[in-house]
């Protein structure tokens, strides 16, 4: 079986670890619903593209990462919700 690191997943309440250059482990990443797969993966890509150009452009830069913040935010609230729900539930709470 491939090594799946020993990074903890960023998931609240999950304790399980993810490989590195992953978002969260495998169980949080499949509670993620695909079209928000989806965002996470196509806001991470624009942000390479524009980190690759040169000279770099500040701004871009800065968009590019902010929507890849917030994509990421939001699998990890997802996940959250889906795996853990009474706990997602009390972190709204409090």
């Amino acid at each position: 079986m491939a090594n799946r690191g020993n990074i903890p997943c960023e998931v609240p309440g999950c304790g399980g670890t993810r490989a590195q250059g992953y978002l969260l482990c495998s169980p949080c990443w499949r509670a993620v619903p695909r079209r928000l797969q989806s965002c996470v993966y196509s806001s991470f890509r624009a942000w390479q593209a524009v980190l690759t150009q040169k000279p770099a452009d500040m701004p871009a830069m800065r968009e590019a990462s902010a929507s890849y913040r917030a994509a990421a935010k939001a699998a990890t609230d997802a996940a959250c919700a889906n795996r853990f729900p009474d706990l997602h539930q009390a972190m709204k709470e409090a």
